[in-house]
């Protein structure tokens, strides 16, 4: 699947869910009060992803076989909401509506979900000054006052995407940052990613503006795709750590379905080809610019084939003696 957010926090800070594999290798999500260390699975969430918990903290809402469901996080079995084509992420406007996006994104709806037989209406996309619609990325999270969520939106013309508060019901939007950043805000500190790292700068919560010096709060951030993986309350910032932004780790799957890693070190690689004879790998690498490498499956050792220009998905040919 596209790289999903796998984690959220309960509004105290003082308990995290989040998406892991269960003991038939599908996902499902777990639960952990942060003063013990025992993880209890939920049960009943077998192939749940990018779950975020009610604002009174009592529920989570998760997707799974193309449904919205949601749960109580102290038991029971989960209830199916609404059918949810290809969902790409969701938030809690308030007690009882959701605003979720589906089929990868393209369409944006509402649920009330009180309602026994929810039907969700659709929601419109904001449009900027010249009438161009306004895409907003599937990373929301509600403003401390619930006023909006934050997300980030792209913007038509020569503009930079920027981090917005988006108020769904009138599809206002108002800026917050020149940045395109992916944020959650408490009160008064507004968190925010660049590259590995996570940065915290002040906030004001109604005036929905920063101000000050930004401050370095964690480094080493896990980035799924572009998906950071950080979950923000009002006493507590948990993030999952990884492997610098973009950079990947080659390996080879054997007939049985064994990962074994190559000697090949971790890089920005784009698509890869193997050699007619399996000895050699051909990757596109970006370093400011796309080029084309060769590295020997045996040894890790590389050689870069391209210089200049913009050189990307290589492809061998049937003698292994030219990459096109």
């Amino acid at each position: 699947r596209t790289p999903m957010r796998a984690m959220a926090i309960t509004p105290e800070g003082n308990r995290l869910i989040y998406a892991g594999p269960s003991e038939n290798s599908v996902s499902q999500l777990f639960i952990r009060p942060l003063d013990a260390f025992e993880v209890e699975p939920l049960e009943g969430t077998e192939g749940a992803y990018r779950p975020f918990v009610s604002p009174d903290g009592s529920k989570v809402a998760f997707f799974a076989e193309d449904e919205l469901r949601v749960m109580s996080l102290d038991g029971g079995s989960a209830r199916t909401v609404v059918a949810a084509p290809n969902p790409r992420g969701g938030a809690w406007l308030d007690d009882q509506r959701i605003l979720y996006l589906d089929r990868e994104g393209q369409r944006t709806w509402s649920v009330n979900i009180s309602s026994a037989n929810a039907r969700p209406v659709r929601v419109d996309e904001p449009v900027d000054e010249y009438g161009n619609s306004i895409d907003l990325i599937e990373q929301m999270y509600p403003t401390p006052n619930k006023q909006g969520l934050l997300t980030t939106a792209f913007f038509g013309g020569e503009r930079s995407p920027a981090l917005v508060v988006y108020e769904p019901d009138s599809s206002e939007i108002r800026e917050v940052m020149q940045l395109p950043v992916f944020a959650q805000a408490m009160s008064d500190t507004l968190v925010y990613v660049m590259g590995n790292d996570l940065l915290a700068v002040d906030y004001d919560m109604n005036s929905m503006t920063i101000s000050g010096t930004p401050r370095r709060v964690g480094t080493d951030l896990r980035r799924d795709g572009s998906v950071p993986q950080f979950v923000l309350s009002e006493t507590t910032l948990i993030y999952a750590t990884g492997a610098p932004y973009r950079q990947r780790q080659v390996a080879r799957i054997t007939p049985d379905w064994q990962v074994v890693k190559t000697l090949i070190s971790p890089d920005k690689f784009r698509s890869l080809a193997v050699s007619p004879d399996g000895q050699w790998l051909a990757a596109t690498l970006y370093q400011g610019n796309n080029d084309i490498w060769l590295y020997s499956l045996a040894n890790g050792t590389a050689r870069r084939l391209t210089r200049g220009g913009d050189n990307y998905h290589p492809m061998w040919s049937d003698d292994g003696d030219t990459v096109y």
